[in-house]
């Protein structure tokens, strides 16, 4: 990975401080299902009813923090992108050296990466959080702050490129003015929520209810590079500009409830971000892309016993990021198995029944020395997607 890899990097720190939804390492080991078996101290950012769980198990609970980070390049973008870098700048070489025929002998190779490039696009997703429970008489009180980036990197060729890198009487300057471009589309959202959650009795079943009102502050983030300039300093200090930039704030609120149906059974239902909002990019090249946050309303079961924890999420609406990127509907199932409440390890699988999104294996591990110290790690595999994250919480 060189400068096309170093770009998007740069993004995921440039997005926001805290910057791709998750609720925690320990449930992003299971599949990311966590409606109904997330644990209190991360369930603020999934289904504030859980804060109450095992509510005599502790008096105070804490993450931070947790974090995680994804890349998907299904089409080698990454790759096809260095490589074309690379072979662009040996065709300049030659012909600066006055070397035409070693020149002209590569400009076949050139224009072909050029043309692999187009609509060849990379995915990049981070999250970030705090979370803290405190109980009090009657409730639970849960205070979280967490970020997440969303963005997407997508290659547009402009078809007389590939004339002017095919004439041989172009030159070293004519190829740094190629018009193709890469263009990143992004979004960093900071939220702030206080959880508050109950736990009721409705005809001798026991059931928590939970709401979350939070503050989001959503930057969007436009930006667009030609080919090439890929390895320009120049053009990597341009992802600073405010130029790319767009802001907003809003209010929007979660909602939450758990169903205790047996002792080991616990139903779950979640309505995160009920109140929709689009947020505009600035326009930048005659191009401008509407981020959306829309309500997700998520269904989860999870069956607990013997220190196995088995559990699954299905996401009940269709939900898009970008206007036009596409739709995804997620379910996801995962397992748990709990060692003398020491050690756990823990499986997953994710699928968008839509097929927006690749699907993901995953799979973690958590250390919990003395039930009072958590420390969770986390992996994602799919065909051409990976991601990891850590997450280390407190309990008293």
């Amino acid at each position: 990975m060189k400068t096309t890899a170093l770009a998007l990097l740069s993004l995921a720190a440039l997005a926001h401080p805290l910057s791709a939804q998750s609720s925690g390492a320990r449930d992003l080991g299971m599949g990311g299902a966590g409606t109904a078996s997330s644990k209190p101290f991360t369930a603020i950012f999934v289904n504030p009813a859980l804060t109450t769980r095992h509510s005599d198990d502790f008096d105070f609970g804490l993450v931070l923090p947790f974090a995680d980070a994804f890349v998907l390049d299904e089409d080698e973008f990454i790759d096809a992108a260095d490589e074309f870098q690379d072979t662009l700048s040996e065709v300049q070489d030659f012909i600066d050296m006055g070397d035409l025929m070693s020149a002209d002998a590569l400009r076949p190779e050139l224009a072909a990466q050029l043309q692999a490039l187009s609509g060849s696009s990379v995915d990049v997703g981070a999250n970030a959080g705090v979370g803290i429970v405190l109980p009090f008489e009657g409730f639970k009180l849960g205070i979280g702050f967490r970020g997440y980036l969303d963005a997407q990197a997508l290659t547009l060729v402009d078809p007389a490129d590939v004339a002017v890198i095919l004439d041989n009487t172009s030159t070293s300057a004519d190829l740094d003015n190629l018009q193709s471009e890469v263009i990143v589309a992004a979004a960093g959202v900071a939220e702030f929520g206080l959880s508050f959650a109950k736990e009721l009795e409705f005809r001798g079943t026991g059931i928590a209810l939970g709401v979350t009102p939070k503050f989001q502050h959503v930057e969007t983030y436009n930006y667009a590079v030609r080919v090439s300039d890929f390895e320009d300093d120049d053009a990597l200090d341009d992802f600073d500009d405010e130029v790319f930039r767009n802001d907003d704030s809003g209010f929007n609120l979660d909602l939450g409830a758990s169903v205790y149906l047996t002792e080991h059974l616990t139903g779950g239902l979640a309505i995160r971000n009920l109140i929709s909002n689009d947020y505009e990019t600035v326009s930048t090249n005659g191009r401008s892309f509407t981020y959306q946050i829309e309500p997700q309303v998520i269904a989860g079961v999870a069956l607990e016993g013997a220190g196995f924890t088995v559990t699954a999420d299905l996401d009940l609406l269709t939900n898009e990021r970008f206007r036009g990127a596409g739709d995804s509907q997620f379910v996801r199932v995962g397992a748990e198995y709990d060692l003398f409440k020491s050690v756990q390890v823990r499986a997953g699988y994710s699928y968008d029944f839509e097929e927006t999104r690749q699907e993901l294996l995953h799979a973690g591990i958590g250390l919990s020395p003395f039930e009072v110290v958590r420390i969770e790690l986390v992996g994602l595999l799919g065909e051409s997607a990976a991601g990891a994250g850590l997450q280390i919480s407190f309990t008293i």
